[in-house]
Order: C-alpha cells, then structure tokens, then sequence
C-alpha cells in the first residue's frame, strides 16, 4: 500500500509570493538541489548530493534561468515534494548535478 503524504501551501511554495503556486508554463522542468550557509550567506545551486543544510526545489525557466519555489529542510521530503510539484505541474523532476 503507497501512502502519499499531505504537503501544504506553505510547504510546497514557501519561496513564492502568499503561498501561491507560479504559472507552471513558464517553467521546463523542475530541479532539486542542496544549499548551505557559509557565514550567514546562503550558497545555494549546489548538487543534491551535496551536504547541505536544505534543499531547493526550482523552476528551470525557458530561457536557462532558475527560480526557487520553496525550501525545505530534509531530503526525502524534498523528494516527495518535487513529487508532489511534479505531478501538479506536470513537469519532469531532476536532481542538480552542475
């Protein structure tokens, strides 16, 4: 039996504006990876495999640019939100590996 887990608004889109989800077709796919903090300021675009102190889900747009949709702090439930983002978006998921 699969359990799928309830994720909130606040946990799927915790970088966008009031909680709200973008418009997806301004997005090609979207991409997991790590960030850390160096000193107060957060390094972020960092392989998944990376330790990190969060993970990043972003928005790769159309023209190569990448926008952050929410944060999260432990991998697998980055995992099961890009998940989540995945199939409302109906965009393809990929781990960050520069």
């Amino acid at each position: 039996m699969t359990t799928t887990r309830y994720f909130d608004a606040r946990q799927l889109f915790n970088c966008m504006p009031n909680y709200t989800a973008p418009d997806w077709s301004q997005y090609s796919a979207l991409e997991i990876g790590a960030a850390f903090d160096n000193q107060g300021n957060t390094i972020g675009g960092q392989p998944f495999d990376a330790v990190g102190v969060f993970y990043s889900i972003y928005g790769r747009r159309w023209d190569g640019e990448a926008e952050v949709i929410t944060d999260i702090l432990v991998d697998g439930d980055a995992l099961a939100i890009a998940g989540r983002l995945s199939r409302l978006s109906g965009l393809q998921v990929s781990l960050y590996r520069p």
